[in-house]
C-alpha cells in the first residue's frame, strides 16, 4: 500500500529552498551594490590623502626601470664640461623636517575645506599608471615622459587647487613645469671652433612660477637609472671636500672595492655637477636630479656658494620600510615622489633667487671642472655597473618616525587610533651613523691650488633687502626718434615728465649721453630695471629696460653669443638707439648680448625703412 506524501517535510523543503533563494539573491544584491559603490567611489574625485596613496600604488610602484646599459644616446651628451664646479659636499640637514612641516600644512588646509574631494578620480589614476608603466623604462626621454605626467603633473594639480582656495603660499598664477630647450636654442649656429666643446642641452625641465613676470624656482635633470644605478648615487654621496676629493684625484684605486666607490663618487658627482652648474647660473636656491626611483634634492646656502647640500630620497623604498615597520598610514608624510615634489615647489616659493650682482660677484670665484659622463660610463664594465660599491646599501632617506595621527585626529578625517607623538626630527637629518657607514678614507692628490676663498665667513655675500622697483610704461616711438634726431619732447610719452627738465620741452641728454649711461646702469645693475618680459622667440628674448632716473623705457632683445649674427641682421631696421651689451642670466644659464630696440610696438617695415633712410 502506498504511503501518502508527507507535506509537513515537503513544506520544510521548500521552506528552506525559498530561503536558499533569498539569501542568493540578497546575497547577490549586496554584491552589485558593493560593486556599483566601488564604480561610484572609483569616479569620484579624492581627497588630498586619497590622491597621495593612489598615486604611489597605481604610478610610482609600477615603475620599472630597464637592465640592458646602453653607453651612448643620439644627439648631444649630457656632460659637464667646463662646468661649474662645487668645493664642498654635505648631507642638507634640515631638509626632511623642513618638507614636513609644509606637507602637514597642505594637509591640515586641504582636509579642513568644505568639500575636500578636489583631485583626479581613483579610476582615473589607475588608468595613468596603466599607461604609463606597460613597459620598463630605458632612456632619459621615456623616463621625462613619466615624470611630466606620473609625478610633475600630479603635484602641478595639488598647487593649483592650493592656488585656488588659500593664499598661504606665493604661488602667483601657478606652477609649470617647461623643457627649457623651448627658451634659446643656439646649437645649430654654434661656431665650428666651439661645436667640438660645446655645452649640450641637458634632459632637464625647468620650474616656473607664473606671474606677471615669470620666475625660475629651481631646474630638475633626469638621469637614466641604468648608468646612474641607485647603488651607485648611495655609495657617491656623502659629506666630502669635493673638489680635492674627486675633481682633483688622479690615481685610479687598483683594489676593486675601493675602484667601484672611486668610479661611484666620479658617476655621481659629474650629475650634480651639472645641476650645481645650472643653480648657480640661474640663481636659483633649489635643485633636482632624479632617476625615476631616486630623487636627489640639492640646495646651495647663500652665504656658501661654494657649498652644494643633498637629500637622496627613494620613495618606493621609503614607502615599503615604514609598512615593513608597521606603518600603514605612510601617506601622512611627505615620502611619495609626488609629496617630494610638490613640498620642494612650496619651499622655492618662499626662497627668493639670488640677484644679478650676487652671481656676478660669485661665480668667478668657483672652480670648473671639465669632465665627460658617458667617458666614465665607458671606462666600466656591465659587471661594474651591476656591482654594488661599499656603502651601497640602502637606508632610509630620514629614520622613520610613526605617522602623526594626532594631527589627523585635530582634523577628524580619520578614527582615532594610539596616538603616538613624532620624536624630535632634529636628528632626523643624515645622521652621523648614516654617513659614516658610506665615508671612505681616501689617498688625495692635488693637481693645482684652488682659487682663493674669500666667502667663507658668509659675509661678503649675503644679499640686502631691497626696495620694489618703480614699473614704468614703454616710452613711444617719436620719443625715442626725437631722442635720436635731438627734436622736441614727445608730450604724449608717458614718461615725458621724467625726459624734461624743468619746463623745457627738450630731452636732457643727448643719445651718446643716454647710451653712455645705459651701459654703465647695465654693467652695475641687472636686478632694476631689467626684465624679460613677454614670449621668447626662436633667436631671442624680449627686455623690458629702464634708465633711470630719466625714465627712457624701451623694448630690448637679449640673445646668445652664437645667436647674435642672426639678431645683427635686424639691426638694420631697429637702428635706432644702438647696442650697449651686458651678461644676463634667464634662468636656463646663457649669457645674453642686449639689442637696444623701440618702444612696444612698431610701425610697418617700409615706413621705418623711409624713416631711417636704410
Amino acid at each position: 500500500m502506498d504511503q501518502s506524501p508527507d507535506y509537513k517535510e515537503l513544506y520544510q523543503q521548500s521552506k528552506k529552498e525559498r530561503a536558499r533563494e533569498r539569501a542568493e539573491a540578497e546575497r547577490e544584491r549586496a554584491e552589485i551594490e558593493t560593486e556599483r559603490d566601488l564604480l561610484r567611489n572609483d569616479s569620484q574625485p579624492m581627497t588630498f590623502i586619497d590622491f597621495i596613496e593612489n598615486s604611489q600604488v597605481y604610478i610610482s610602484e609600477l615603475l620599472q626601470i630597464g637592465t640592458n646599459i646602453v653607453r651612448s644616446t643620439g644627439g648631444s651628451l649630457t656632460s659637464p664640461k667646463g662646468r661649474l664646479c662645487p668645493t664642498y659636499l654635505r648631507p642638507w640637514e634640515g631638509f626632511h623636517q623642513r618638507q614636513t612641516e609644509i606637507y602637514e600644512t597642505v594637509f591640515q588646509l586641504l582636509e579642513s575645506l568644505p568639500n575636500p574631494r578636489l583631485f583626479s578620480s581613483r579610476s582615473a589614476i589607475r588608468e595613468l599608471g596603466r599607461r604609463l608603466c606597460r613597459r620598463p623604462y630605458g632612456n632619459e626621454e621615456a623616463l621625462r615622459g613619466y615624470q611630466h605626467f606620473g609625478v610633475e603633473d600630479l603635484a602641478r594639480e595639488i598647487i593649483d587647487v592650493l592656488r585656488s582656495c588659500s593664499e598661504i603660499f606665493p604661488l602667483g598664477e601657478g606652477i609649470e613645469f617647461e623643457n627649457h630647450a623651448n627658451v634659446l636654442n643656439d646649437d645649430e649656429t654654434n661656431s665650428a671652433k666651439d661645436r667640438g666643446r660645446k655645452r649640450s642641452i641637458p634632459d632637464q625641465f625647468c620650474v616656473f612660477r607664473k606671474d606677471e613676470v615669470r620666475s625660475l624656482l629651481f631646474t630638475i635633470e633626469y638621469k637614466d637609472g641604468r648608468k646612474l644605478s641607485d647603488r651607485y648615487l648611495r655609495a657617491g654621496l656623502r659629506r666630502m671636500e669635493f673638489w680635492k676629493e674627486v675633481v682633483q684625484r688622479v690615481t685610479i684605486p687598483l683594489e676593486d672595492d675601493k675602484r667601484l666607490s672611486y668610479h661611484a663618487e666620479l658617476l655621481t658627482g659629474s650629475g650634480i655637477v651639472h645641476a650645481y652648474d645650472d643653480m648657480m647660473n640661474s640663481g636659483s636656491a633649489f635643485g633636482c636630479l632624479t632617476t625615476g626611483s631616486c630623487q636627489v634634492f640639492l640646495h646651495v646656502p647663500e652665504d656658501q656658494p661654494d657649498t652644494l647640500e643633498y637629500y637622496l630620497a627613494e620613495p618606493n623604498r621609503d614607502v615599503e620600510a615604514m609598512r615593513e615597520q608597521g606603518d600603514d598610514e605612510w601617506m601622512y608624510t611627505p615620502v611619495t615622489a609626488v609629496g617630494r615634489l610638490l613640498t620642494l615647489c612650496l619651499m622655492s616659493t618662499q626662497s627668493p633667487n639670488r640677484s644679478q650682482r650676487w652671481r656676478s660677484e660669485v661665480i668667478p670665484n668657483l672652480h670648473k671642472w671639465e669632465v665627460d659622463f658617458e667617458d666614465i660610463l665607458n671606462q666600466l664594465s656591465d659587471d661594474e655597473l651591476h656591482s654594488s660599491p661599499l656603502g651601497s646599501e640602502y637606508l632610509p632617506s630620514s629614520p622613520l618616525a610613526p605617522s602623526n595621527r594626532k594631527l589627523r585626529k585635530r582634523i577628524g578625517c580619520r578614527p582615532e587610533e594610539n596616538q603616538v607623538s613624532c620624536p624630535d626630527d632634529s636628528d632626523s637629518e643624515d645622521s652621523p651613523q648614516h654617513h659614516e657607514s658610506t665615508a671612505r678614507k681616501r689617498a688625495l692628490t692635488f693637481s693645482s691650488s684652488p682659487p682663493q676663498r674669500q666667502h667663507r665667513s658668509g659675509q661678503k655675500y649675503k644679499r640686502t633687502n631691497q626696495s620694489t622697483q618703480e614699473s614704468m610704461d614703454f616710452c613711444t616711438q617719436h620719443c625715442l626718434l626725437s631722442l635720436k634726431n635731438r627734436g622736441l619732447l614727445d608730450e604724449n610719452c608717458p614718461n615725458v615728465d621724467r625726459h624734461r627738465k624743468a619746463c623745457n620741452k627738450y630731452h636732457q641728454i643727448c643719445l651718446s649721453r643716454f647710451l653712455y649711461l645705459l651701459k654703465q646702469q647695465l654693467d652695475n645693475d641687472l636686478d632694476h630695471y631689467c626684465a624679460p618680459c613677454g614670449q621668447s622667440g626662436t633667436h631671442a628674448v624680449p627686455f623690458k629696460i629702464t634708465l633711470m632716473p630719466y625714465g627712457y623705457t624701451i623694448l630690448g632683445k637679449g640673445t646668445t653669443d652664437s645667436l647674435w649674427p642672426a639678431v645683427r641682421r635686424e639691426e638694420d631696421i631697429y637702428q635706432v638707439l644702438g647696442s650697449p651689451t651686458f651678461s644676463f642670466y634667464l634662468g636656463v644659464a646663457v649669457s645674453l648680448i642686449y639689442s637696444a630696440a623701440t618702444s612696444n610696438g612698431g610701425v610697418s617695415i617700409s615706413e621705418q625703412k623711409r624713416r631711417f633712410d636704410i
